[in-house]
């Protein structure tokens, strides 16, 4: 089970997935909204992170399925892990 990594490509989803959740906490904290102006910048384009996160995992489900030998593989085989 070879599987082949792109670093950067995790990287970046880390990355997407971390501005997703420092959204989420300066859109529950107004106090540190209203403390922070600089971050009325990253809040009005996080929505943004969240389209990158969900194309990445869409490549990435896509390299899976390019290893596999068919359909009924790879679902059989996302079913099981």
């Amino acid at each position: 089970m070879s599987q082949k990594r792109l670093p950067l490509l995790d990287l970046t989803r880390w990355f997407a997935a971390l501005a997703v959740v420092i959204f989420h906490y300066f859109y529950m904290v107004s106090d540190v909204r209203n403390d922070y102006p600089y971050a009325q910048c990253f809040i009005k384009y996080a929505y943004l992170a969240v389209q990158l996160f969900f194309i990445i995992s869409g490549f990435v489900i896509f390299m899976s399925v390019d290893n596999k030998k068919g359909p009924f593989v790879f679902l059989t085989s996302r079913f099981i892990r």
